[in-house]
């Protein structure tokens, strides 16, 4: 297959957050130069805003992290490597691709395009994520013989804060959850599942010192820093019945890798307002992926959305 004369990479230098948003561009990157036929070169992430209960925490552990992160993400160069222009493009639109498309074809210039945001074409053409599944890695692993509900939980540290650009809070109440999960256990009356709840929230109340390398990063997010220190609030499960239940295994943090292979394994996977969820769902091949609404990203068209068990969800 002949690709046209223009290539895109993920600017890793542009914005550098959390895993799953940055996991998330470069698989949006590499989706992109698939769906429309360009080449690719492949760049990593370089840089990563770490959360409370993350595995990795220090400056060593960070960088290992990076290193293994982006050796299970690297996906293979496609077309020409070198190069007659470079541009930085924010989010690639319509009308600025084909403006280079046909700089390229026209002129016959060798392009490449340093992406940091594919948000605007995969969110207004959802099945351009569907390519993730020729490329992106299979994290499923199998290790029980009952069919395993995965809920990812992201809890955050206040439930009313908003992210800047956005309408509405990205926290969803567990009430949420316990719905979902009872749908599904009325829908399957005679199944035995396995239950997993990873969350980002604490068993216990904490407070947060993240390194003073990652605190720009906090404060970008519009966090309270007070005295170099976040407070984070823990989970509770005192109002929940199905979720208090002896077989539902909760997981704390820990390393997002295993997160994601978790989620990646799921035969119902619920998804929260949160990126990482989103690409546990684009890793997931065969289950069943439930989105809740105002998500923040187009879901994929074989998703299901989740019924509002919740006012406000």
């Amino acid at each position: 297959m002949k690709l046209i004369p223009l290539s895109l990479t993920y600017d890793n230098d542009a914005i550098q957050d959390g895993l799953g948003a940055q996991i998330l561009r470069v698989i949006g990157v590499r989706a992109l130069s698939e769906y429309f036929k360009l080449g690719y070169i492949h760049n990593g992430i370089k840089n990563l805003h770490v959360h409370q209960l993350d595995s990795a925490q220090t400056e060593s552990e960070i960088e290992l992290f990076i290193k293994k992160t982006n050796s299970v993400f690297n996906f293979e160069n496609r077309g020409i490597s070198e190069f007659d222009e470079v541009y930085k493009i924010h989010d690639l639109g319509i009308k600025v691709g084909l403006k280079y498309i046909l700089r390229a074809l026209i002129q016959r210039k060798r392009i490449l395009l340093r992406i940091a945001v594919p948000f605007y074409l995969t969110n207004r053409f959802p099945q351009i994520l569907n390519r993730a599944q020729n490329f992106a890695p299979d994290l499923t692993v199998r290790n029980s013989s009952n069919p395993k509900i995965v809920i990812h939980f992201r809890a955050g540290f206040d439930s009313k804060f908003v992210d800047p650009g956005r309408t509405r809070t990205r926290f969803i109440p567990l009430s949420y959850f316990e719905g979902q999960l009872k749908e599904i256990f009325e829908l399957n009356p005679r199944k035995s599942f396995e239950v997993v709840l990873l969350t980002d929230a604490p068993p216990t109340p904490m407070e947060y010192i993240p390194l003073p390398s990652q605190l720009g990063m906090w404060e970008k997010s519009g966090f309270e820093i007070k005295n170099g220190s976040i407070n984070i609030p823990s989970l509770d499960l005192t109002e929940c019945t199905l979720l208090k239940q002896e077989n539902v295994q909760v997981v704390h943090g820990g390393d997002p890798l295993e997160a994601l292979k978790i989620m990646a394994s799921a035969d119902h996977l619920i998804l929260s307002r949160s990126t990482l969820s989103f690409v546990g769902g684009l890793l997931n091949r065969s289950g069943r992926v439930i989105y809740p609404v105002d998500f923040g990203q187009k879901p994929l068209k074989r998703w299901v959305a989740g019924k509002n068990h919740e006012r406000g969800v």
